[in-house]
């Protein structure tokens, strides 16, 4: 969802998050996708951080 295309830009974070929110439990394991949310969250952060400090 998020990776950059040739036919079109990656989408944002916030984005790719509201759509597994909104499969959780129907078509992904609700277990699952509230881990990788927090993956995705932590490193998010951790990249943010990281491109104010350069």
């Amino acid at each position: 969802m998020e990776d950059f295309l040739i036919y079109r830009k990656g989408l944002p974070i916030k984005f790719a998050i509201q759509e597994l929110e909104r499969v959780k439990d129907t078509q992904l394991n609700g277990k699952i996708v509230d881990i990788f949310i927090k993956i995705l969250k932590e490193e998010n952060e951790y990249f943010e951080h990281e491109l104010t400090e350069t």
